[in-house]
């Protein structure tokens, strides 16, 4: 298959300056040893300018003013991006029949990489892989080098940082470490991703994935727990369902609910999907017309952004793992209001549960 004409630019946010009047600076690639945060944007960010938005209101929330926070944006030319995200879900079966944006894919296109995506992994990626010679890195510092770098995305950024993954896997093969160093050096990755449209259940990578059910087109993945949601979004006789969380596998943890903004008849634009699809939605501090659920969601995604952020400033020194966060306050506090939740399910050992009559979808019963 031909090399498409697609290309990445990548910026960082940098101070004020009259070389960089927007505080945005172009970058070729990332230091292997720079703590920073890389954002994958979403679609819509072709431009510079619009890169610039997403690091400057992520940005913002980060509490340690000096740490750097890189993000791109997509010269897709003649790429389609909602081909490139069925391509992946058609891959591992997940693509939703109720939410076709094409509808058929060719079998070339399910492994196919774009360029855009392999220049990404060049700059960002690949470099902390590789010693100075170009061979293989110690696995300790590796792994230390990827602690260091936590990644958000957003919609698009989601598939992207799939496909990353996909092309970290054949790198680490082809330098030489073995299966259970990859699946270690994976678990090292740590990202939120916010309006995620990637498989469920498959990532080697630790994940964070925030959605929420007006989104049409998160719900373009299709599993037994995405179906379980949607029908239950199609019933008008169900409750409102508050913040809930299901781990699919150890590393992936995903936080729903039914919509981040409240009914508004004089405004009903907010309740929108593609207002519930927005990066803006989790971002935006004080934001008066979310729902109460919408706050949590935008709370626990702050609170994992600076998490994450304070972890890779750790990982400076030394190599240290991300221990089990829901151990710690206040995420303890979250993830028992989650479990508490009577529409949470989960794909684990559970005392009590019962099961989506049609779709099998597995979810704890309410705790009386």
């Amino acid at each position: 298959m031909e090399q498409d004409n697609s290309h990445i630019k990548l910026g960082k946010r940098a101070k004020k300056h009259k070389l960089f009047p927007n505080k945005w600076c172009q970058a070729d690639t990332i230091s292997p040893d720079e703590a920073c945060l890389v954002i994958l944007t979403g679609s819509d960010s072709t431009t510079d300018k619009q890169a610039n938005s997403y690091a400057r209101d992520t940005k913002e929330l980060i509490k340690d003013k000096n740490f750097p926070v890189y993000a791109a944006a997509y010269d897709k030319a003649d790429r389609n991006f909602r081909q490139d995200r069925e391509a992946v879900l058609a891959r591992h079966n997940q693509a939703n029949p109720r939410y076709p944006y094409i509808r058929k894919v060719k079998e070339e296109d399910k492994t196919y990489v774009p360029q855009y995506i392999r220049e990404l992994y060049a700059a960002t990626l690949a470099p902390r892989l590789r010693a100075e010679n170009g061979n293989k890195a110690p696995l300790s510092l590796v792994a230390q080098r990827f602690n260091m770098m936590p990644v958000v995305t957003h919609c698009q950024g989601s598939t992207v940082l799939f496909q990353l993954e996909y092309l970290l896997l054949k790198d680490m093969t082809d330098l030489g470490y073995t299966n259970p160093q990859q699946d270690y050096l994976c678990h090292q990755i740590h990202s939120i991703n916010i309006s995620p449209v990637t498989p469920i259940g498959i990532t080697k990578t630790t994940a964070f994935k925030f959605m929420t059910l007006r989104d049409e087109t998160v719900l373009s993945v299709n599993t037994s727990e995405t179906a379980y949601l949607t029908d239950r979004q199609l019933d008008d006789d169900k409750p409102i369902m508050n913040i809930s969380l299901f781990r699919p596998t150890a590393n992936e943890t995903i936080f729903a609910t039914d919509a981040l903004y409240v009914e508004d008849k004089e405004n009903p634009g907010l309740t929108s999907p593609a207002v519930e699809h927005s990066y803006d939605a989790y971002t935006d501090k004080e934001d008066a017309f979310r729902s109460i659920s919408g706050d949590r969601m935008s709370m626990t995604f702050n609170l994992l952004l600076n998490r994450l952020v304070n972890h890779a400033l750790q990982n400076q020194k030394e190599l240290t793992e991300l221990p089990d966060i829901f151990k710690e306050r206040p995420f303890n506090f979250i993830f028992k209001e989650t479990m508490n939740n009577r529409y949470n399910f989960l794909k684990t050992e559970i005392n009590r549960i019962r099961k989506h009559p049609e779709t099998g979808a597995v979810f704890k019963k309410k705790e009386r």
